[in-house]
């Protein structure tokens, strides 16, 4: 991730650093980082190399989630944001907006959050922070509700590094494709290199989830009896 936050640019180790963050500020950033990280994917896309200032300006401003014009929208039609990152992103917005609209919410947690939330609409929060289906919601789909509904906070934390980086390997593969007629054919072969770093990196954070589900109780969630 530290290409990532240099490219848009934040300071050093601060996707690490928002673990530690209330989860108010949590969401907050989480949600600011996706959406600066849309702005980049887009101007990569539409725009390439020769992506105006004034272009990554509209996109920058554009809401991310709008259901016809937003950002996730624009990325969905063009075919560089697959279903289940869409739902997270747009999940993320709808917990940020009931979230952080009213000051006095500022001491809310997920958990509380959560609480207010019925059975039926924390079942759909859970599905949409983690999309699963076939053999995997099988196996996986019943731990990882209880898993996402118990440790909300690092849920969102893991899943949401999981998108940033299939964020920043997609802005790599673009890169890639027009980099052999505009870079050296070595600093295209550097990217490939560290591409492979974030491939690592990525898989790591996804057996961390993993992990925590196969660890969950069957059956139980913090808010079913």
């Amino acid at each position: 991730m530290d290409r990532l936050e240099k490219a848009i640019p934040l300071p050093p180790h601060f996707s690490e650093s928002l673990l530690k963050e209330d989860d108010w500020s949590f969401i907050i950033k989480l949600h600011a980082l996706l959406d600066a990280s849309l702005t980049m994917l887009l101007a990569e896309k539409l725009g390439g190399a020769a992506a105006t200032p004034r272009l990554r300006e509209v996109l920058s401003h554009t809401e991310i989630s709008a259901q016809h014009t937003g950002k996730v929208a624009l990325a969905s039609a063009l075919g560089i944001l697959p279903d289940n990152e869409r739902r997270f992103i747009k999940r993320l917005s709808w917990s940020r907006n009931d979230m952080v609209h009213r000051i006095e919410h500022v001491a809310v947690t997920l958990r509380d959050y959560l609480a207010r939330l019925d059975h039926n609409q924390r079942r759909s929060f859970a599905s949409d922070i983690v999309s699963l289906s076939g053999p995997f919601k099988a196996k996986f789909g019943t731990a990882a509700t209880t898993e996402i509904l118990t440790n909300p906070k690092r849920s969102l934390w893991v899943v949401g590094f999981f998108i940033l980086s299939n964020i920043r390997l997609r802005i790599d593969a673009l890169q890639i494709e027009r980099g052999f007629s505009e870079r050296d054919i070595s600093d295209v072969l550097d990217e490939l290199r560290q591409v492979t770093v974030d491939i690592e990196q990525m898989v790591n954070w996804l057996n961390q989830l993993m992990r925590a589900v196969e660890s969950s109780p069957p059956s139980h969630t913090p808010f079913d009896a």
